[in-house]
C-alpha cells in the first residue's frame, strides 16, 4: 500500500505499472480478485533457449535462466501459459536457437580431426578444441595398439627350439647368427648377455629408423633385442673432447695429404647444463675451447649454450671430416679469429691445403673476415687474405655459404615493403606484388 492509500501489485519481484492493476481503497476487493483468477506468465524457460544470450539491445531480458520481453505483462487476466509478447518474442527465440545450433556444427565441423580447415583461420577456443581431440585421438590409438608380451608355455617353446636347431640356416649367414644369438639370449640372463657385433649394428640400425618400433620389439617378448644402454654404449663409443681432434686428422689425412679443402664452421644451439661422464668420471656442460681457453670464456667459466663445429671438405673429392669442436656461450669475434687460426695452422701442418673458408653471414662472422683482411687491400668486395700457414704463397677465400645467402635474399623480398612481411617487392617507387 501507498502514501496515497493506492495499491501495487508486484509479480515475481516486478511492480506491475499497468495503470488497471492500481486500485483506490474501495476497489481492493475488486483487484484482490482479478490477482486471484489471474495467472503468471512463465517466460520462455524451455532448456533449448538455456545458452541463448540476450544483448543490451535486444528487446528481451534474461533472469533465472527464463526469458522474457521487455514488455511482459507478469499477471494476465487469462489462463494462458504466456503473455502475447512473450508468446511472439518464441519465433525470434527459435531463430536464434537454429542459428546456434548450426553454429555449434560448424565449430564441431572445423574442429574435427579430419577436418582441412586451415589453422590459421580457427579461433583460439576453435585451436583449443581440435587440440583436445588431436590429444584424445592419440591417447584412445596408444592405448589401442599396447602390446602385451607373447608367453609361451614350456611344451611350445621346446618345440620352436626344437624345429629352429633342425632347421639352421647354412653356417656363416645373418640368419643363423640371427637364431643363434636368440637361442642364446632365451638361456642367459639379460645382464649377462654378450651380443654379437652384428646383431648390436643390426639393432642399431632398427633403432635410428625408429626409436618407437624398436621399443615395441623388445616389449613384446617376441625377440629378445640389446637394451638401449648397451646401444648407448656403442653409439658413444667414441668420446669427442673439445678442441682439435688431433688423432681423426692424423688418419684421415694419411689418404688426402696435398689435397685442396675448405673450412667450414657454424655454431648451433645446445641444451644447457651440467652432466657426469661415466667414461671420463668429469662433469661436462661447461663453456671449454680446448687449448684456446682465450678471454673472458676460459674452461669451466659458464654453462656452454652452443657447440661450435668446424669441417673440411675436399674440393676436388667428395670427402669430408669433422675438424675441431668447441663449447661457447657468446663467442666473440677476437675468440673465432684466433680459433680459424689455430685450425688452420694444424690442418696445413698435415698437409691438408686450406683454401676457402665458408661460414653464414652473421655479423660475427663478417668481423672475423674483417680481422683477416684488415692488412690487405680488399678488391671488388673480395675478401682474401694471404694464408701464413702455408708452405707456398697462396690466398684464403672468405665466402657465406649459398643456402644462407638465398634464404637471406627471400628474407629480404618478404621485408621489403617497411618491414610489414606484405611479400611485396618494392623497386625505386614500384610495388611489385609476389603473390601474382
Amino acid at each position: 500500500m501507498m502514501k496515497d492509500s493506492s495499491w501495487v501489485v508486484f509479480v515475481l519481484g516486478m511492480q506491475l505499472n499497468r495503470q488497471h492493476w492500481v486500485y483506490r481503497g474501495d476497489d481492493i476487493k475488486n483487484m484482490l480478485d482479478k490477482v486471484r483468477n489471474g495467472s503468471i506468465c512463465t517466460g520462455n524457460g524451455d532448456e533449448k533457449f538455456k545458452n541463448i544470450e540476450v544483448g543490451a539491445t535486444s528487446n528481451a531480458m534474461k533472469k533465472d535462466g527464463i526469458i522474457r520481453h521487455t514488455e511482459c505483462e507478469y499477471l494476465m487476466e487469462s489462463k494462458k501459459d504466456r503473455c502475447s509478447k512473450c508468446q511472439l518474442h518464441r519465433s525470434t527465440l527459435r531463430k536464434q536457437y537454429n542459428r546456434l545450433l548450426q553454429k555449434e556444427a560448424n565449430v564441431e565441423a572445423r574442429t574435427d580431426v579430419a577436418s582441412k580447415s586451415q589453422l590459421f583461420s580457427l579461433s583460439k577456443a576453435e585451436l583449443e578444441l581440435k587440440c583436445k581431440k588431436l590429444l584424445a585421438e592419440l591417447n584412445s590409438k596408444s592405448s589401442s595398439t599396447t602390446v602385451s608380451p607373447v608367453i609361451l608355455d614350456s611344451q611350445v617353446s621346446h618345440d620352436i627350439k626344437t624345429t629352429a636347431m633342425e632347421n639352421l640356416p647354412p653356417e656363416g649367414t645373418l640368419n643363423r647368427l640371427f637364431i643363434e644369438e636368440q637361442l642364446k639370449a632365451f638361456e642367459t640372463d639379460k645382464r649377462g648377455m654378450r651380443w654379437h657385433p652384428m646383431i648390436i649394428r643390426w639393432a642399431m640400425t632398427i633403432r635410428h629408423r625408429s626409436k618407437s618400433a624398436y621399443e615395441i620389439l623388445r616389449e613384446t617378448g617376441f625377440m629378445r633385442m640389446p637394451s638401449e644402454r648397451t646401444l648407448n654404449d656403442y653409439f658413444h663409443h667414441r668420446q669427442y673432447d673439445s678442441g682439435i681432434d688431433f688423432e681423426g686428422l692424423m688418419d684421415f689425412s694419411k689418404d688426402h695429404q696435398g689435397k685442396d679443402f675448405s673450412l667450414m664452421f657454424d655454431e648451433m644451439k645446445i641444451k644447457d647444463g651440467i652432466m657426469y661422464s661415466r667414461s671420463t668420471g668429469e662433469m661436462t656442460g661447461y663453456v671449454d675451447m680446448g687449448e684456446l681457453n682465450i678471454g673472458e670464456e676460459a674452461k669451466g667459466d659458464g654453462v656452454a649454450t652452443h657447440a661450435l663445429v668446424f669441417m673440411i671438405r675436399g674440393i676436388q673429392q667428395a670427402s669430408h671430416f669433422p675438424a675441431a669442436t668447441f663449447f661457447t656461450k657468446a663467442c666473440t669475434a677476437s675468440q673465432l679469429y684466433f680459433m680459424i687460426q689455430e685450425v688452420i695452422s694444424y690442418l696445413e701442418m698435415i698437409k691438408l691445403k686450406v683454401r676457402v673458408v665458408i661460414s653464414d653471414g652473421a655479423s660475427t662472422n663478417r668481423q672475423v673476415a674483417k680481422l683477416f683482411c684488415s692488412n690487405q687491400s680488399i678488391e671488388e668486395n673480395m675478401y682474401r687474405a694471404i694464408n701464413n700457414f702455408s708452405d707456398t704463397p697462396r690466398f684464403l677465400y672468405f665466402v657465406s655459404d649459398v643456402p644462407h645467402l638465398v634464404k637471406t635474399s627471400r628474407n629480404n623480398v618478404e621485408n621489403s615493403h617497411g618491414h610489414l612481411k606484405t611479400r611485396n617487392l618494392v623497386v625505386s617507387t614500384i610495388i611489385i606484388n609476389l603473390k601474382e
